[in-house]
Formats: structure tokens, C-alpha cells, sequence
């Protein structure tokens, strides 16, 4: 890692230290196999990464996804759930071991959870994407560490959250459904304010470039123009002004 960066490039940095460890079939709990070559849990490939990482940045943040939790109807890259009843029950790779250790690492208040969340365009879902179903869903997940955070023997850590990746094509039915009610559980408003999770008001929408075939692009396909249609739709909940949700979305976008 290079050294002489200017401070202000170093202090923007953050690090998304591995994409969608689902993809790869990376528990959180044990090693797996591909290939013939052993992959480690996924704590041990994080805390490895960070603990060289730190030194250099000790002021940058490190957002990790989670892994092996699609039994709650995790997303690839959600999944962080230390419930022992839901790991036991609905069969999920157990991050307890991460968390633990990383209680007492130097770089604890760098970490950021950044949980992927999509609609059922996406994800194939038939239950749990909007109302009740998906606030349950997102608090068994992660919406709890920054709420209650995670314990060790009456000592609690909060985590800040930071979505990183949702998006969607603005077609679906049910994606409007989702989008809807995955907003209001952001904003912690309407029918998803309870007390067991604080607003997330960090997120990243997938994606910029138009090229993603399961979202398309907040670019228009000639690469230049804004699709201004998907910043209303986020901010203000209309579609061609015409408005999809009576509370807007109210998902601030940069410029606001």
C-alpha cells in the first residue's frame, strides 16, 4: 500500500473488502474447498485484510457484507444475523466468532455493516419483501446492530450501517412494493417505526453505470444523460409524476 497519498484522497478512503461472499459459497463459520485450494471463514479473511489494512489507514472505514444466510431470506451480501435460535433453526452460517473478535481490535469503530438488499426482480423472492415480512426480515439480519449492537457479557457495540447495493429496474410490481416499504424502513417512518432498529440514512443505489442488467443505471444507456425519472422516484416517490407512494420515499439523493 502506498504511503504517500495526500491526506485528503486517505480520509475518503473506504474499504469494500469483499463483494458478495455468497457468490463464492464463503461461510462465515467454516473453510470451504473450490478448486482444490481452502478458503478461509469469512471473519478470518476480513480481520486478515484489516489487520493490514489499519496501520496504513487507521481512519478509514472497512465496509463488510455478510455471507450463508439466505435461510432468513438474506440477500447475497446480507446475512449477519447472531440470533443463536435463527442460526440453529433456519440453518445459517454463524458470524458470532467475527463479531467477538472483532470487539477488541483496534479498528472496531472503522467498521461499517454494508448488508446488499434487493427486490423480487432481483432476488426471485415470493414472501417477505415488503411490510412486516421484510421488517423482520432486515432486523433478524442486521437491523439490530445499530440499534442494540452486539453484546458481550452486558458490553454493547453499535454499528453504523451503510446499504451497499439496491436497485432496481422500476418495472416490477413487486419492486414498487419493496422499494416502497425498504424506504420506510431506512427512514425508520410509517408502518416499518419500531424499536428495533435506528434510521440508515447511508446507502448506495446500484447502479450509476446503465450496463447492470438487473437494475439498469441511474445513467440513460448513452452513458451521459441522468435518468432523472429513477432520482424522482427515489426522492419523491413518482414515476412521470405521477406519485407510486403517498409519503414519498424521501431518500436524499447527493445534490439534495
Amino acid at each position: 500500500l502506498s504511503t504517500n497519498l495526500s491526506e485528503t484522497s486517505r480520509s475518503m478512503i473506504m474499504f469494500d473488502l469483499l463483494n458478495e461472499p455468497d457468490f463464492q459459497q464463503i461461510k462465515w463459520d467454516s473453510t470451504v474447498v473450490q478448486n482444490g485450494n481452502t478458503i478461509p471463514k469469512l471473519g478470518d479473511i476480513y480481520t486478515g485484510a484489516m489487520d493490514v489494512i489499519y496501520p496504513y489507514f487507521a481512519n478509514n472505514l472497512f465496509f463488510i457484507e455478510g455471507t450463508g444466510q439466505s435461510g432468513i431470506g438474506a440477500n447475497w451480501g446480507d446475512g449477519f444475523t447472531t440470533n443463536s435460535s435463527l442460526i440453529t433453526s433456519d440453518g445459517l452460517s454463524d458470524p458470532n466468532q467475527f463479531f467477538t473478535t472483532l470487539a477488541t481490535s483496534k479498528y472496531l469503530n472503522q467498521v461499517v455493516i454494508s448488508p446488499h438488499v434487493y427486490p423480487p426482480s432481483v432476488t426471485y423472492a415470493t414472501t417477505n419483501y415488503y411490510g412486516s415480512g421484510l421488517y423482520n426480515r432486515l432486523n433478524d439480519s442486521f437491523g439490530y446492530l445499530n440499534k442494540t449492537g452486539y453484546c458481550i457479557a452486558g458490553t454493547c457495540h453499535k454499528y453504523q450501517i451503510a446499504i451497499g447495493e439496491f436497485g432496481s429496474q422500476f418495472t416490477a410490481t413487486g419492486d414498487f412494493y419493496f422499494l416502497r416499504d425498504f424506504a420506510s424502513y431506512l427512514n425508520n417512518a410509517n408502518d416499518a417505526t419500531d424499536e428495533l432498529h435506528n434510521p440508515i440514512d447511508n446507502w448506495f443505489y446500484w447502479s450509476w453505470n446503465p450496463n447492470s442488467g438487473d437494475t439498469g443505471g441511474i445513467l440513460a444507456d448513452n452513458w451521459v444523460d441522468v435518468n432523472w425519472s429513477k432520482v424522482d422516484y427515489l426522492s419523491k416517490g413518482t414515476v412521470n409524476g405521477s406519485s407510486t407512494n403517498a409519503n414519498g420515499l424521501n431518500l436524499k439523493p447527493w445534490y439534495l
